[in-house]
């Protein structure tokens, strides 16, 4: 997208935002909002995530396997279901994608809170079976890591050893709804059902995590 085809996004955008008294652009908005990206970086984003998505008569006639899965991705507002009336799948979809880009950090900012360089940064996502997640979709190339990953001393312990497994072809929203959904397979003695998220920060064991996650493969 050249900066020409950009000038009619860009005032669109703007236009919306001066309707909702919101002060500024769209690009100073990003800014603001700590999103090192343009507002044409972001359309562009959004299209290549909706291209991944299903189609309409995909939905209609391919169900998820089962109700787990059903659940996991209702549970972050994506629906499999045919359009119907104002129900809108896909723009739940791309809200809840805007929703895991914003509050996504920057390498530098995965860096200062894991206490290393930007460059272990970017090894930790690179190569084959990579140890952090991140998005990497607009055209300028840069990663964006979403917050599941993290708590406040950095990296959550253990997850390294559970992202390499998961497949590379999920979803973000798939990914983050994997992690942040219970899971019948990781219960405690008191019988409560932890998401993989809660079962890593509790200390549990990590290879239960990581056998679950070589079973979606």
């Amino acid at each position: 997208m050249t900066h020409q085809d950009q000038e009619p996004l860009r005032e669109f955008s703007d236009e919306k935002l001066q309707a909702r008294g919101i002060e500024g652009t769209g690009d100073e908005l990003l800014r603001r909002k700590g999103i090192d990206m343009s507002m044409g970086d972001v359309f562009e984003l959004f299209l290549s995530q909706v291209a991944d998505l299903p189609d309409v008569d995909q939905r209609s006639v391919r169900p998820p396997e089962d109700e787990e899965t059903r659940e996991r991705l209702s549970a972050l507002g994506l629906s499999l279901d045919p359009f119907e009336g104002e129900a809108d799948p896909l723009a739940t979809s791309i809200a809840a994608y805007t929703d895991l880009l914003a509050s996504s950090l920057t390498t530098s900012e995965a860096a200062v809170l894991m206490g290393v360089g930007n460059s272990r940064i970017r090894q930790l996502l690179g190569g084959e079976s990579p140890r952090l997640y991140g998005i990497k979709k607009d055209r300028r190339g840069s990663w964006r890591l979403p917050r599941f990953q993290f708590d406040e001393q950095g990296l959550i312990p253990g997850i390294d050893q559970v992202l390499p497994e998961l497949p590379r072809d999920l979803h973000p929203l798939e990914v983050v709804s994997w992690f942040s959904s219970p899971s019948p397979d990781l219960v405690t003695g008191d019988g409560a059902r932890y998401s993989p998220l809660q079962w890593l920060r509790a200390g549990h064991s990590v290879e239960a995590v990581v056998d679950i996650a070589k079973k979606l493969n």
